[in-house]
């Protein structure tokens, strides 16, 4: 065997590993929910931490907290999908990472230290403990995504921390809701790590006597933010812009550049064959049909 054998060149074809980061209520789960297959069944398959799906038409499997489920279930759970032939589903979701950590990860480190809370294991090694337990999650989510052809979605809400840079005066800005050990895993696992929100301009008010005051307005529309700013965490690997649209189509037609890149209304598998060059007619006319919007 010689050094040819061992080196790989060029680029490597698998589905995505994409982490969407967001407020509250700015469609994070209906983004995911909504990439159904051209036959109409879903191709997204969501693991619902939080017993947020009810108005939602997807398919899930529960493991919120009156399910009763634990970590360990979570893992058999997905060693089935790993067993599974001629899986319907292009994509697994987790909804959401932060419900994940503290209904499943946290009381899984608590009954094997035999201690009530994770903070009560001694200089802060429960959360340490805690973020191994995601670490094998994530390999195990990254076999799945290997031998199964699937893209990985991992959600998780926003929250707003102070952040002391040493270039400059400290500044809040926006991260995962997450432990820090598990924030920092999730980001560098991922191939893109998004913020999404809606989009807030501000207006400068003048009230007399050298007084003013700023108001925020909002129009509804939604973005997802690609790259890293003082305001917020995010980072990609295919040299995304520094905005797009919350959109399926904005994402796919940003990742995989191709005159076939499919509408959203169209199987994502599709999308992933296109990143195995694997050619797709190009008489075919992609239907057209209504996009999710967040």
């Amino acid at each position: 065997m010689g050094l040819s054998d061992l080196v790989h060149s060029g680029k490597r074809d698998e589905p995505r590993k994409l982490v969407i980061n967001g407020t509250p209520g700015c469609g994070k789960t209906s983004y995911v929910a909504g990439w159904s297959g051209s036959t109409g069944m879903p191709s997204a398959l969501l693991l619902d931490f939080e017993d947020g799906l009810k108005d939602i038409d997807c398919h899930s499997i529960p493991f919120y907290a009156k399910t009763g489920k634990t970590f360990q279930d979570l893992m058999q759970t997905l060693s089935v999908i790993r067993a599974e032939e001629n899986l319907p589903y292009h994509t697994i979701a987790i909804d959401s990472v932060d419900w994940l950590e503290r209904s499943l990860i946290w009381p899984a480190v608590c009954k094997s230290k035999g201690v009530r809370s994770v903070e009560d294991i001694p200089y802060g090694k429960g959360f340490f403990e805690a973020s191994q337990l995601f670490k094998s999650l994530l390999d195990l989510l990254d076999e799945i995504r290997i031998e199964k052809n699937m893209m990985i979605v991992l959600i998780s809400h926003a929250k707003i921390e102070r952040f002391e840079d040493p270039r400059t005066e400290a500044y809040d800005r926006y991260v995962s809701r997450c432990n820090r050990h598990v924030a920092g895993l999730m980001l560098e696992w991922a191939d893109e790590f998004l913020f999404c929100t809606f989009r807030v301009n501000t207006l400068k008010e003048e009230k007399g006597f050298n007084k003013s005051r700023v108001r925020g307005l909002g129009s509804g529309e939604r973005v997802m933010y690609c790259t890293e700013q003082p305001s917020h965490i995010a980072k990609n690997r295919a040299n995304l812009p520094n905005e797009l649209p919350f959109s399926w189509e904005a994402y796919a037609n940003a990742v995989f550049p191709t005159d076939a890149a499919p509408t959203m209304a169209e199987d994502i598998t599709e999308a992933l064959e296109v990143t195995k060059k694997k050619p797709v007619s190009k008489s075919k006319t992609p239907k057209k049909k209504e996009a999710v919007n967040g």
